[in-house]
Formats: C-alpha cells, structure tokens, sequence
C-alpha cells in the first residue's frame, strides 16, 4: 500500500544524542483527552482514543535547497515525530507495528500519492538531499527520542538489528536460511515494514547495498550509547505533567496512566486509560467512557493518601452536571454531588430532573419519617420541588408527576415517575402541573409567569403568547411581547 512507505531519512534522524538536544526544537508529549468516536481535532494528533497536543509547535523553516522541493516539510516532521511518539501505544500487542515509529505511518502518515511521486522522484534517491534533511529535522527526533521509554527504544533497536541481518544475509550473501537462523537466536521477529522499505529502495535502484549498511550503522552506532538504562525506573515512564516537585502523571510503553513520585515509584497501585489535571483534582478514566472515571485529590495524594476522593463508595452510576457537579445513584436513590465543595447538593430522591438551563433541578426526595409499631423505619416522599444548587426551592408549589410501571430485563417490577412538564423551545419557560392539577408557567429562574388556576396550557405560539383554558370553558390569552 502506498501510503505506508517511507516518508524519507527524516525517520532515521530519531536516533542521534538525544541528551544534547536543544530546546528551540522542543517536542511536546501532552495529552488533552478521548476524541470523539471516528472524529480528529485540527491541530491535533490522536493516539488511538487519544487527542495530544502537536508535538512540534515551532519548527524551523528548512534550508532553501529543501524548500526548492515543493512539500510540506513541517507536517511531514510533524507526522513523522507523532508516529514515533505514539504509535506504540496504539499497538502494543503488535510488534509488527513497531517500524510505524519509524517510518513515520500508521495512524498519522499524511502523505498521498502526489507527495509519494515526489519522493521518489526527488529525495529518496538523492544520498545528498537525505543528508540534507537529516540535518534540519535531527534536533526535533533528538528531543523525540529522548521522550521514549525503555520498551520503545529497544523495540526500534531490534528493527534496526533486523534491519541490518536483512541486508547482509538475505541481500548481499542470499543466505536466507541462515538469515532465518539468527533471527531466532536472538529472539526477533522480522518487521515486514522495515523490511519492505530497504527492499523497496534497492528495487527502485534508489539505494545501493551500501548506502543500506551506511544508514544503519550510523544509526546504530549513534543509538547505542542513548538507550535508557532498563535499572532505573523513570526509564520506564513518560511525562505527561508535573503536578508537583513530588506527584507527577507518567505513562508506559503501553499507554498505562498513573501517578508517581519523583523518584517514579508509584503512588497508586491502579493504572488508567488517561489522567489530566484539573485543578486541583486528578481525573483518572478507566475507559473513554464519561462515567468511568475517578477523581483524586492533589492536597491528599501529596500528603500520603493515596485513595479516591471520588466517587462515594456508595455510587453505582453516576455523571457530570458541571465542571465540578455529579450527578449519582445508589441502589434505590440518587442525588447531586458538589466535589469542589466535598458536599451533597441533595440526597435521598426518587426522582431527579434537570432544567435544560442547568438553572435548577426538579427533585422528589425521600426520608426517614420515623418508626412504625414494628420498630422498622418509615419512609416518606417530600413531594417534588424545583431546587437551586443550594438546595434551595426555587419554586415552593409541589409538582405533579404521573406514575407508571416499568420492567427490567429480568422481569422485575417498579413504578417510575414521569414529571408533568412542558418546556418552551427556547427552554426558557416550564409549563408545570401541580399536586391539585392545576397548570401554571414559571421561567427557569421560578418566577411565576401564568398563575396556577387553568386546566390546560397551549404553549404552541410562544414566544408571542400563551394560550390559557379552564373546564369552564374560559380562555384567556397571554400576551408576551
């Protein structure tokens, strides 16, 4: 397939002294999210179910020998430091997939077939223009590969290993047996795009066996002294953030989030999907699911304690309201949750609605009455009021709500609640029947707009008016400009 052959010698230039890299070609490895299901962000590159930031937000124009070649360097270097960055972690139970990293593909290859002719035609043959663009793309794959865990960079070691195999047994010495042969010995599985793209070099007469040899041993000579030491444990890591001198967010090889501390020994025993920093609080996702996550807190993390501050242990379910408010149920109840806070907005309801204004909530809260002759507790309903999110009744008129029966898939019966309620397209007034089935308009912020005496309530020419009838036959109507 032809998008996924090699982008040019940019992707070699990962492998130079990375611990000399200066810092006007600074990479960014900073994750902001889950992107949304088959939907990418401009400006950014998406590990698999993962949006990061652009790794290279400033690059340095190319010489004008480069620029005389009519492509988009800057994407190209930008798709190549992505790949290399990120597609391990997409795959990495596919080693197979490793030399994506190299060659600047899978998931984040932005060349198309004009891009492809051209490299063919003007660079992948040219050794000088090679050496050319190495040089201006160098700084960026040093800082890149300096980014890269233990794992990764063994990975790529052992594709150059089989890189260089490939071209003196099978190439050079036709010894495809014996080339078979080492590659058991030392454990390594060919890497049929590594290898396809040496093949496809010599093949095009691009490259001689020479220049092969030359490359890789550059390489794996310059490679050699900057592998991580696998002893230490920071090695193993990637930084995402540093919260503090002493908590800081790290990833693996894999694409295991968790917290450590500055001497990179975990804090918390669980590894997640993807933590951010909010604040201060902690978000860590199980799954890209909104309403897996876990929420720890940074003034509990740094002073020991290492537990979730959230949810309540007691939740089975629960959501975002706001930045700061959850919505939650337990096995028979729900209620709202202030993290920001530490405290329950409301508890104990049978019911919960929410204004599309998120202005209020309508709730029905249920509560201990006191003790029947049998010495069991009783339980009682409040009625269902229209709150605020200080538990204060925004609108003091209890609200009607029909009951129904429902059934779960295992045949078990309850009775559900469905509020009596109209909204206004714009959201902005309710029409409500009360607990006498009388119906009234109130606007989100509870004010009364049609006084609760009608029997029914005709909101269809709204915004201009409402219509208002009573059983008796009187109609009134509702001028509202």
């Amino acid at each position: 397939m032809k998008s996924l052959q090699i982008l040019l010698l940019i992707t070699f230039a990962f492998t130079v002294k990375v611990f000399s890299a200066d810092t006007t070609s600074r990479v960014v490895f900073k994750p902001t999210g889950f992107r949304p299901t088959n939907q990418l962000l401009e400006g950014s590159y998406s590990q698999e179910g993962l949006l990061y930031e652009t790794p290279c937000k400033s690059i340095i124009t190319p010489s004008s020998r480069i620029s005389s070649i009519h492509l988009d360097w800057k994407s190209l270097l930008n798709s190549g430091i992505s790949s290399l960055l990120f597609e391990h972690k997409n795959y990495p139970n596919d080693s197979q997939i490793s030399s994506y990293s190299i060659f600047a593909n899978g998931n984040y290859s932005v060349i198309n077939d004009e891009t492809l002719t051209t490299l063919n035609s003007l660079v992948l043959g040219n050794q000088f223009m090679l050496k050319q663009i190495y040089r201006w793309a160098l700084p960026y794959y040093k800082n890149a590969f300096g980014l890269l865990t233990f794992e990764e960079q063994q990975m790529i070691w052992n594709d150059l290993t089989v890189a260089e195999l490939y071209i003196n047994y099978v190439v050079e010495k036709k010894q495809h047996n014996q080339y078979n042969a080492l590659l058991n010995s030392k454990h390594l599985k060919e890497d049929e795009k590594i290898i396809g793209f040496l093949k496809r070099r010599i093949d095009k007469k691009q490259w001689k066996i020479a220049d092969c040899k030359y490359w890789i041993s550059r390489i794996k000579n310059d490679v050699k002294f900057l592998q991580k030491n696998s002893a230490q444990r920071s090695s193993h890591y990637q930084v995402t953030e540093k919260v503090t001198n002493d908590l800081i967010i790290v990833t693996n090889w894999k694409g295991d989030f968790t917290l450590v501390n500055n001497k990179f020994k975990p804090i918390i025993n669980e590894t997640y999907k993807l933590i951010l920093r909010n604040g201060n609080s902690l978000y860590a996702y199980r799954s890209a699911e909104n309403n897996d996550f876990r929420i720890y807190s940074v003034k509990d993390i740094v002073s020991g304690n290492g537990k979730v501050s959230f949810p309540q242990k007691n939740w089975n379910s629960y959501y975002s309201i706001s930045d700061s408010t959850y919505y939650f149920t337990t096995n028979h109840l729900s209620g709202i949750f202030d993290h920001k806070h530490n405290s329950y907005v409301i508890d104990s309801c049978t019911l919960i609605y929410f204004d599309e204004e998120k202005t209020g909530f309508f709730a029905d809260r249920f509560f201990k009455k006191g003790i029947d002759e049998y010495n069991m507790p009783e339980y009682e309903n409040t009625g269902i009021y229209y709150y605020d999110y200080t538990e204060k009744k925004i609108f003091d008129q209890s609200i009607y709500a029909i009951e129904l029966m429902s059934m779960d898939e295992h045949g078990n019966a309850s009775i559900i609640k469905k509020l009596s309620l109209e909204r206004s397209s714009d959201n902005k007034i309710m029409v409500l029947e009360n607990v006498n089935h009388q119906y009234g308009v109130i606007d989100v912020n509870g004010k009364i707009i049609i006084p609760f005496e009608y029997d029914g309530i005709d909101i269809s020419n709204y915004p201009q008016s409402i219509n208002a009838n009573k059983n008796s036959g009187e109609e009134r109507i509702f001028k509202l400009e």
